[in-house]
């Protein structure tokens, strides 16, 4: 067992000793978490880092006591949060501390927001469920919450359902439920994943900001280097349900002990010095002039807005290339993949498949092309069925 050698006991937020975690029968190992022991200090920010399957959201499910028991279960060890041992808490003790204490934000805010609830109403939820406010004083610290983390005319939002947000809003959002009431410990479980660099690093900033005005500690789960240089103080790095190396920030990234530890810095992306040429192969897709456009429909109040989401986009992948398409969220890069695929039909221009113009395909016709052009979409929670196996 890796030890984990915290501040002095007064400093100590979160305590966690020789925690296990086990697994259905069926799984691929019996233990998610196994014997893992660290600390969390009050002001700190503690990466827990490791691939997919490592236990990291485990672990921290396990804090919040949301583990889907009793398939998934502690089966040894014990958490203390300011003092209190915490893993044989009744609900309804439970219920007073997450919220109020405990804060998270979860991986997707697309499937941790209720999509026919309202930014505002969800967010005036958690504040309800904890302190005794008239609604007007609810109402007012919402849109202070939403502007405390950066987002755009957070009057108006309070009234916006979450699919009208970008990414990076409703990752703010989440941000703004989980410090509603300023909690002791905020735990982040990979918040940026799926963000565009310059989001990211806006966010990165943020939780930074609020930690150190709040004093919190943060438990940041993340697979991303890149991430821990930005907002680690220290790291602790899991293998397989264990923890395999501990340490400050520069003595993991600078003086890694461990091989998995060393794969993993290693694994880091780097630029290449120079692309392979692909000028003499065979064009297999281009565009011409590609536009798409967006429109919502205005009120009495409200305006019409419209959104040029894709403008003249002129382009051409070859046999055997790879064309990185970048950009910040709300640049037009996924609208016009979905063109691309006619999942969404531009208002003008040319896309040329397989010798052929598929704007102009009928739907039959398109049904034949498909298994030609294929795409990985962003978000397989949305995108996965899950009632199938």
């Amino acid at each position: 067992m890796v030890q984990d050698e915290g501040l002095a006991e007064p400093d100590k937020l979160l305590d966690i000793r020789a925690l296990t975690v086990a697994l259905p029968p069926e799984a691929d190992r019996p233990h998610a978490v196994e014997d893992i022991t660290l600390t969390l200090n009050r002001g700190e920010v503690l990466c827990i880092v490791g691939e997919s399957g490592s236990g990291k959201s485990i672990t921290a499910h396990a804090v919040m006591g949301l583990l889907p028991e009793p398939h998934v279960r502690i089966v040894g060890g014990e958490i203390g949060f300011e003092g209190q041992a915490i893993t044989t808490l009744k609900p309804a003790a439970w219920r007073d501390l997450r919220g109020r204490r405990m804060g998270m934000i979860f991986q997707e805010p697309m499937t941790a927001l209720n999509p026919v609830m309202r930014i505002g109403s969800q967010i005036d939820e958690v504040l309800s469920a904890h302190i005794k406010i008239s609604s007007s004083e609810r109402q007012k610290r919402v849109v202070e919450l939403l502007d405390s983390v950066g987002l755009p005319d957070p009057v108006q939002l309070v009234d916006t359902y979450p699919f009208r947000l970008s990414g990076g809003q409703r990752q703010r959002v989440m941000i703004a439920a989980a410090l509603a009431l300023e909690p002791a410990l905020l735990i982040a479980d990979e918040p940026t994943t799926a963000l565009d660099v310059t989001t990211q690093m806006q966010i990165l900033h943020l939780i930074k900001d609020l930690q150190k005005k709040m004093d919190m500690g943060v438990l940041f789960i993340t697979h991303d280097f890149g991430v821990v240089t930005e907002i680690a103080d220290r790291v602790a790095v899991m293998q397989e349900g264990r923890i395999v190396e501990i340490g400050t920030l520069q003595q993991v990234l600078n003086d890694p002990q461990h091989d998995y530890t060393k794969r993993l810095i290693a694994a880091v992306p780097k630029l290449r010095e120079e692309a392979r040429s692909h000028e003499n192969e065979k064009v297999v897709l281009s565009t011409r002039g590609v536009c798409k456009t967006f429109s919502q429909a205005g009120g009495i109040i409200t305006q019409r807005r419209v959104v040029n989401a894709v403008k003249n986009v002129d382009l051409s992948i070859r046999a055997g290339e790879t064309l990185g398409l970048v950009g910040e969220s709300g640049s037009g890069k996924s609208t016009f993949a979905r063109c691309l695929v006619r999942l969404v039909d531009p208002d003008s221009g040319e896309i040329w498949f397989a010798n052929q113009n598929i704007v102009q395909l009928s739907a039959r016709s398109l049904r034949r092309l498909r298994p030609r052009i294929q795409m990985i979409f962003q978000d397989p929670y949305a995108s996965l069925n899950p009632r199938r196996k």
